[in-house]
């Protein structure tokens, strides 16, 4: 197996909140190869990466600045071979196009989000099919984030995409104690407010299980969009004392390691960070059987996949939940065991690094 001489991973403002911490903590990973640089846009990912000693050019990656940034990769790169990978769908297809010439970059496009979906229109839908195809031929390697994709992928490009799920470093010993019931259950939220994420289902289903009388506490983490409209429903159905917006959680683990449950209500994932973050912290799963999600959750074993995506579902599994304090212990036991083998980051990081390398 022949080394690549230098890694250029090119991230786009675009990338969500799960997909910068990916990124970052592969970067982290990567620090004592001096062959690794990262262009991104300043702001949280690109402070995150300096403090790490990540070597990094921040600078927007869209159509305008692409032209410069490939002249900075091949001044950088010299006589050295290199490989280009771009993350996410649009970042992916300019550098495909913008490098596919030069002989001394191979590029590696790493998408992340489903292409065929049932929420795209008809336009949009014909439009990431076309592009993907043309990523497919402009690239050298493809590497995908679900099976759902690794699918799709291949349909569209006859290759054979690189399968490369989320993982976290472990980074939280097995816990000691669980829910037993003499206190109230712990419920968290963790991701953007944002209409995909599908917040309200969150809190609606949260008051549907405190008018039953259980003593759950409820914590939402994130910030985005929705965020106003939620504390309205919160304050309007008289939640405030036992559901709380917690913002932007800089230290997540210090946060999950208090909590119970995790509760995912996205209408799409695709292996998200949070459930991989709350197994590694013994947290109970409880999410919805959309894209991204069955995979990595054995229903019942170590977590709970929802039969149907709604509210009245969402608030039985957690009632079952707050009832039976022992399932809650099982579930955690046995997500964390996953984390720290099946899901282990190291075996990530070493498929990533077969994939860029011939």
């Amino acid at each position: 197996m022949k080394k690549v001489s230098k890694i250029v991973l090119l991230i786009s403002s675009s990338i969500n909140g799960g997909a910068q911490v990916l990124l970052a903590n592969l970067a982290e990973y990567l620090t004592e190869r001096e062959n690794l640089i990262v262009i991104c846009p300043s702001g949280f990912l690109a402070n995150k990466l300096r403090e790490a000693g990540v070597k990094i050019i921040e600078t927007e990656v869209n159509l305008l600045s692409i032209g410069s940034i490939r002249k900075k990769v091949l001044e950088w790169a010299g006589e050295d071979d290199c490989i280009v990978n771009p993350f996410l769908f649009g970042t992916s297809f300019l550098c495909a196009l913008a490098f596919s010439k030069d002989k001394k970059c191979r590029v590696f496009s790493w998408l992340h989000n489903p292409i065929i979906r049932d929420d795209l229109s008809c336009f949009k839908q014909f439009l990431y099919k076309y592009i993907t195809k043309l990523i497919g031929r402009y690239s050298d390697v493809i590497g995908v984030g679900s099976p759902e994709l690794k699918r799709d992928v291949l349909f569209l490009t006859k290759k054979e995409p690189i399968y490369l799920e989320n993982r976290v470093p472990n980074k939280v010993p097995p816990r000691e104690s669980f829910y037993d019931g003499r206190r109230p259950l712990k419920v968290c939220f963790v991701g953007r407010m944002a209409e995909e994420k599908r917040p309200d289902l969150f809190v609606r289903a949260a008051k549907i299980a405190l008018d039953t009388g259980a003593s759950i506490n409820f914590y939402m983490a994130g910030e985005g969009p929705l965020k106003e409209s939620v504390a309205n429903y919160i304050n309007d159905n008289n939640l405030a004392d036992a559901v709380q917006l917690m913002g932007y959680v800089k230290d997540i683990y210090s946060f999950l390691v208090d909590m119970d449950v995790l509760m995912i209500t996205s209408e799409y994932e695709n292996s998200p960070l949070a459930v991989l973050e709350a197994m590694n912290a013994s947290l109970a799963v409880i999410a919805g059987n959309v894209v991204g999600i069955p995979h990595l959750i054995h229903n019942g074993i170590d977590g709970i996949v929802t039969k149907e995506h709604t509210v009245e579902e969402f608030a039985r599994e957690l009632i079952a939940l707050y009832k039976n304090p022992q399932q809650v212990e099982n579930l955690g036991r046995n997500s964390y065991k996953k984390s720290t083998t099946e899901f282990s980051f190291d075996r990530f990081v070493n498929t990533y690094l077969n994939a860029i390398e011939e």
